[in-house]
């Protein structure tokens, strides 16, 4: 089969960059075709298809300058640079279906229209919640209704009001011409959280949104007799429960290590706020890096305080038999049971993480268990058992050739 895949970097910067290059390596190992289309940077993994890719360009220096802002606005709402680009890689590669993952606003949805032309047809891994709403996250379930005016009153673009409104005109516009339903066959989701708000929000129909969970490396089912400290991984971002985390070890006074691995626009506020604090910061750090990290920590927390659509790296933790101590939002409270392999707490209630802590650390036969149960719930997360339902849906879209 001959698949072209789309996505805005070509390069892990995050979990739906890094599930993007791995899909192609493992869809490439087994015999088929892959082409990419991305955006230029300056971090992007070498491929033969980058002569191809759009223009990069920095979203977050659009302030300084009125004009820029409004080119790179226009290219939100409409990139007749990609969609020539798009044009020009289809002449020599002629793909039996396209797989966009997070296209917006550096590529854009005006590339739809271009594959639908080629006949050809369109699938998209729903990575958040853009789909919904203008922003990435899922606004609070109350401001659902709202949520366009829910951005722009909470500046949730980059605390910005000009940033937010232009993500609101931005997902007025592309909703007005229906642009991904239209043309998008199927979207794939991770957790039965993502598709449920999916179905009832997207504007798609139901039936096009299909419950597809994502695989976990068979390698990383890692075994290290010592362990020591806890591990967070994941970006440095607002939302994901890392004040919280980092208050916690200050409140509680913990001894353990706790290991941050990862970075983002708060780095260096975190920074300040776990001096003097028995905290490790690493930076980025490759994936194989950090799941050797995770199968030495003796529990992985994820204090995320917004829905997430997965939890993946919960789940990577839990393939290398590293309990997770997890925030009880989105799909996380689908994957972490609590008291098996792990333990889930209430995001409104700053007190339980800390208690849940030292529950974990209370009970050493408890904690082995956990780790078995961490091992045996991640084998149903196989990237053999993703593929094969995701190339059955591919297959269930082609045309038969004559």
């Amino acid at each position: 089969m001959k698949i072209l895949l789309i996505n805005k970097f070509h390069s892990p910067h995050s979990g739906a960059d890094m599930y993007y290059m791995k899909l192609g390596a493992h869809l490439e190992s087994l015999g088929h075709e892959v082409a990419y289309f991305a955006m230029q940077h300056s971090q992007n993994q070498r491929t033969p298809w980058e002569r191809f890719f759009v223009s990069g360009r920095d979203f977050s220096s659009v302030h300084r300058n009125p004009i820029d802002a409004f080119s790179l606005f226009i290219r939100m709402l409409w990139s007749l640079e990609a969609q020539k680009k798009l044009e020009e890689l289809l002449t020599v590669f002629k793909p039996d279906i396209a797989h966009v993952h997070n296209i917006y606003h550096h590529l854009s949805p005006s590339i739809l229209p271009v594959l639908h032309k080629h006949g050809i047809p369109v699938v998209m891994t729903a990575h958040d919640f853009k789909l919904v709403g203008p922003h990435y996250e899922l606004p609070p379930h109350e401001h659902l209704v709202d949520r366009y005016f829910y951005t722009i009153r909470h500046r949730s673009m980059k605390d910005s009001t000009l940033a937010s409104i232009a993500i609101v005109l931005e997902t007025m516009f592309h909703r007005m011409l229906r642009v991904y339903p239209k043309h998008i066959r199927k979207v794939f989701t991770a957790s039965h959280f993502l598709a449920k708000i999916l179905r009832k929000h997207s504007g798609f129909h139901p039936s096009q949104i299909v419950e597809l969970p994502l695989g976990v490396e068979r390698q990383g089912f890692l075994e290290f007799p010592v362990r020591s400290g806890f591990i967070y991984a994941g970006r440095l971002v607002e939302g994901k429960g890392l004040e919280w985390l980092i208050q916690t070890w200050r409140e509680q006074r913990f001894p353990h290590t706790l290991t941050i691995v990862g970075s983002g626009p708060i780095e260096t506020e975190l920074h300040r706020l776990a001096e003097g604090l028995p905290i490790v910061f690493t930076g980025f750090l490759s994936h194989d890096e950090t799941l050797k990290l995770m199968a030495r920590s003796r529990c992985l927390i994820a204090p995320s305080t917004i829905p997430e659509t997965f939890g993946l790296s919960a789940m990577e933790a839990l393939s290398v038999g590293t309990p997770v101590i997890a925030a009880a939002s989105g799909a996380l409270s689908e994957n972490v049971q609590h008291g098996s392999n792990g333990y889930l707490v209430d995001p409104e209630q700053p007190s339980s993480l800390g208690q849940k802590i030292l529950g974990f650390l209370s009970d050493p036969q408890k904690e082995y268990d956990m780790r078995e149960q961490a091992c045996i719930s991640a084998k149903r997360f196989t990237w053999e058992q993703h593929l094969s339902q995701l190339l059955q849906e591919y297959a269930s879209l082609l045309t038969p050739r004559l």
